[in-house]
């Protein structure tokens, strides 16, 4: 019994030690640090991929230029043509790009790149589904 007087006594002083003066002002807990945002990848390059249209895989050939500080390019297609990107958004590593297919419908295209590996989706109108491809190297 004595020891456990001991023990409960130094824990006490310990406390009182460590607790600031009486009127002393607590400072406010700080709150947690805020995560850093990521950083958006420079989608400038060319992507080769494979999407399914209509319950067929069709290679895919995604080119991203910069001319001023607009992003230009187009998406050409083995079984659909070529196609203008008409709109173009970066955030972190995911680029959605929009482009117009020939009936006029929005196709819109969310690819996410990690190094050279690309996966993500792309939807328009009735149709979509996933796809996968790679960032080619710069020439």
């Amino acid at each position: 019994m004595p020891t456990r007087l001991v023990i409960l006594g130094a824990v006490a002083l310990l406390a009182a030690a460590s607790a600031p003066p009486a009127g002393a002002q607590i400072p406010p807990d700080r709150p947690p640090p805020t995560p850093t945002a990521e950083k958006d990848i420079d989608p400038v390059g060319s992507y080769e991929l494979s999407v399914v249209v209509q319950g067929q895989t069709i290679g895919s050939f995604v080119k991203i230029e910069k001319k001023d500080s607009t992003f230009t390019g187009t998406v050409a297609t083995e079984a659909y043509g070529t196609f203008t990107i008409a709109a173009l958004k970066v955030s972190g590593k995911t680029i959605t790009l929009s482009i117009y297919a020939a009936d006029g419908s929005r196709v819109t295209i969310n690819m996410t790149v990690e190094g050279d590996q690309v996966t993500g989706d792309w939807s328009m109108a009735g149709d979509g589904s996933r796809l996968t491809g790679k960032k080619l190297p710069n020439p």
